[in-house]
């Protein structure tokens, strides 16, 4: 990955704490969308899983694919944009961000180990959903097992869905959905969430849980 460095100091990013914790950001499912016959999510299939693996990755061994993130970069939805707005801190950041991605066409498989490596992000859904099936399954259990792996964790769950039995093992946070069609809903929660990142429209919260922490690019 020989675009780290030139990334980083174009963008003025420091290097992380050794003592920070692992951030795990968990969408809900992969997007279901199709572009030009390419699907929009990016997909946990054996090349990626192999590639990560042999990076010292092996945290989305059990999940379909990574969460947020576009295939290719080829499109920017709503999701990954806000993403990159809690990423970077800065709205204006996260689009010259997404632009330099794109325009220097840096691999996703090397992005996603890059998050992990060198930033200490993860980004799962808790839902596997493939195309050709009906009925979404859970992947729950391989986000505890991750957390228990880690130890050091704080958790965003983005969207509605079940926390209570996370709170003991982790510093959680659940935040309104990154949707469009949120945004059209509730449109000054999901501006002071993922534009303000005030932590007070947050659903629930650990003592220790701030959207700021979130913040690393």
């Amino acid at each position: 990955m020989n675009w780290t460095t030139e990334f980083e100091n174009f963008f003025c990013i420091l290097p992380l704490d050794e003592s920070a914790p692992y951030l795990i950001i968990e969408g809900e499912q992969p997007y279901r969308q199709i572009l030009n016959d390419k699907r929009l999510a990016v997909e946990i299939d054996e090349n990626l899983k192999n590639y990560l693996q042999q990076n010292s990755c092996d945290v989305y061994d059990e999940f379909d694919s990574v969460a947020f993130l576009v295939r290719d970069w080829i499109k920017i939805q709503d999701s990954l944009e806000m993403l990159f707005n809690l990423m970077t801190g800065n709205s204006h950041k996260s689009l010259a961000v997404l632009s330099y991605l794109r325009t220097k066409q840096i691999p996703i498989n090397e992005f996603v180990l890059y998050l992990y490596n060198h930033r200490k992000i993860i980004l799962v859904n808790r839902f596997k959903f493939p195309l050709n099936k009906s009925v979404r399954k859970s992947q729950l259990m391989a986000l505890k097992r991750i957390i228990q792996k880690l130890n050091n964790v704080h958790l965003l769950v983005v969207g509605n869905r079940a926390c209570k039995f996370l709170r003991k093992k982790v510093s959680l946070g659940n935040a309104i959905h990154t949707s469009g069609v949120v945004l059209n809903n509730f449109p000054e929660q999901y501006y002071r969430t993922w534009y303000l990142f005030n932590d007070d429209n947050l659903k629930e919260k650990s003592e220790n849980f701030s959207l700021r922490l979130f913040s690393r690019l």
